[in-house]
């Protein structure tokens, strides 16, 4: 049984993440309100300590372990997808370009869109996937 302090953590939390969501694009008419509902519904204790996680290990092993791998290549395909309005897109002048750092077969392209790809391109996404995954 989850104790009140933990509780009223993870509203907090969630009400903290909800906002940070809500800032990573101008416009969220694009998604529909039950859709949105979902997102929200879905940040829970465990989500949450999912992403937390993530971002943990995005700032300690996870840089151990591509400092590790710099001399190696990446022999699968790789699809590279991203918003052309998004921070990858704001912040980076070729994402291709450093994916092929890594990896020998990398495939992709910014779509018209910011950060919610999915929801602002799905039949673009659509059509990479079947593409990607195809052959």
């Amino acid at each position: 049984m989850p104790t009140p302090i933990r509780q009223s953590s993870v509203r907090f939390v969630r009400r903290t993440m909800c906002k940070k969501l809500l800032k990573l694009t101008a416009n969220l008419n694009h998604i529909p309100p039950e859709i949105w509902s979902e997102y929200v519904r879905c940040f829970n204790e465990k989500t949450i300590r999912g992403s937390c996680g993530d971002y943990r290990a995005a700032a300690g092993i996870d840089c151990e372990l591509d400092t590790a791998d710099l001399n190696r290549k990446l022999e699968m395909p790789i699809l590279v997808l991203w918003g052309a309005t998004s921070s990858v897109g704001k912040r980076f002048a070729d994402p291709l370009g450093l994916w092929r750092l890594r990896a020998n077969d990398v495939r992709g392209e910014a779509l018209p869109t910011g950060h919610y790809v999915n929801e602002e391109a799905p039949d673009q996404m659509l059509a990479w996937f079947l593409r990607f995954f195809e052959g």
